[in-house]
């Protein structure tokens, strides 16, 4: 699909047996459990609890490095 059919933007991705949704499991799992680890070290920091915001510093960098290296960026 061109951009001049979808206005623009990317077309979103199809889920065919080029892209079965097995193969996205790890990634939609990553997506679900972000908010969460987010919001717990957002909390972290807000209390000082500098220790527990480390170890899920940790986590959050092996989850997904590009979003950890936008996050540390603003901190």
């Amino acid at each position: 699909m061109s951009n001049a059919t979808t206005g623009g933007r990317e077309a979103p991705l199809r889920l065919t047996s080029e892209y079965p949704i097995d193969a996205l499991a790890p990634t939609i799992e990553i997506l679900v459990d972000m908010p969460s680890l987010m919001l717990d070290m957002l909390s972290l920091e807000r209390e000082g609890r500098q220790h527990e915001l480390l170890e899920r510093r940790k986590t959050f960098r092996d989850l997904h490095p590009g979003l950890f290296s936008a996050y540390i960026r603003m901190r």
